[in-house]
């Protein structure tokens, strides 16, 4: 059992408020069980069912190639999915980001915003909510991660728009509606992000 709120509040010096929006947080996250009039005690190791994916600025090879392994199996699927239910909003809008990370390549520009909205668009088609909400979560994670990689990209000749040809890929195969076309070429691009940032995918394990 924890402390009650008041106990805390005066044992760590902060208003009740703080305390109480602390244990509202613990308890979304699956760290608490609370009851009125019983009080909070830590949830059960099983319950707890938080997922986090914290700073990834330090983040090691090791732990990079399985979050690159998470992307190839939610993405490719994703895209997949698009594949099925995209509707001509949804083709034109990627069609739209397809655009502007080409004009970011042709004038060597940063490019990760419309990546990120590339994909997420993707996400979007899928007409899952869930799906759209996981994919959010995770490119706001990967900004850093994506950027870095067309930065690498970038001092590379013509590997810009080797990574552009890859999106286009995508891009086609969901517009065609061929499902497993565009889970292939997700996959392609995927692992080659990851080669360029150091990871053969098929190497781990």
């Amino acid at each position: 059992m924890l402390p009650s709120e008041p106990a805390l509040s005066k044992d760590l010096g902060v208003s009740r408020t703080v305390i109480r929006e602390a244990f509202a947080r613990l308890k979304q996250d699956g760290f608490l069980d609370s009851k009125q009039k019983v009080g909070a005690r830590i949830a059960e190791l099983e319950k707890q069912r938080p997922f986090r994916l914290e700073d990834l600025s330090n983040i090691s090879l090791a732990e990079l190639s399985h979050l690159y392994e998470l992307r190839i199996i939610l993405e490719g699927n994703a895209a997949a999915l698009a594949a099925k239910r995209r509707k001509e909003k949804d083709i034109k809008a990627i069609k739209e980001y397809l655009g502007r990370m080409d004009r970011a390549v042709k004038e060597r520009k940063d490019g990760t915003d419309p990546d990120l909205e590339f994909h997420q668009i993707i996400a979007r088609a899928t007409a899952n909510p869930y799906l759209q909400d996981l994919m959010r979560f995770l490119n706001g994670k990967l900004r850093e991660l994506i950027q870095k990689a067309r930065e690498h990209s970038n001092r590379r000749p013509n590997l810009p728009q080797l990574v552009q040809q890859e999106h286009v890929a995508i891009y086609e195969a969901i517009s065609v509606g061929n499902p497993a076309k565009a889970q292939a070429m997700v996959l392609a691009h995927l692992k080659n992000a990851a080669k360029r940032l150091g990871i053969n995918l098929d190497q781990t394990g």
